[in-house]
């Protein structure tokens, strides 16, 4: 996370809190929701 704040849920699972310099490894079939509580700017990278 560049900046903002989201909170993002797994399914089934606990939230997790993400605010700018952290970052998370979301598994391949990942389902879960994101709650946006700040605008976010975000860099991501996908492995195929």
């Amino acid at each position: 996370i560049i900046s903002g704040k989201a909170i993002v849920t797994p399914e089934g699972g606990e939230p997790i809190t993400l605010t700018a310099g952290e970052a998370m490894l979301f598994e391949k079939d990942f389902i879960g929701t994101w709650e946006i509580q700040e605008t976010v700017l975000k860099h991501f990278v996908l492995n195929l």
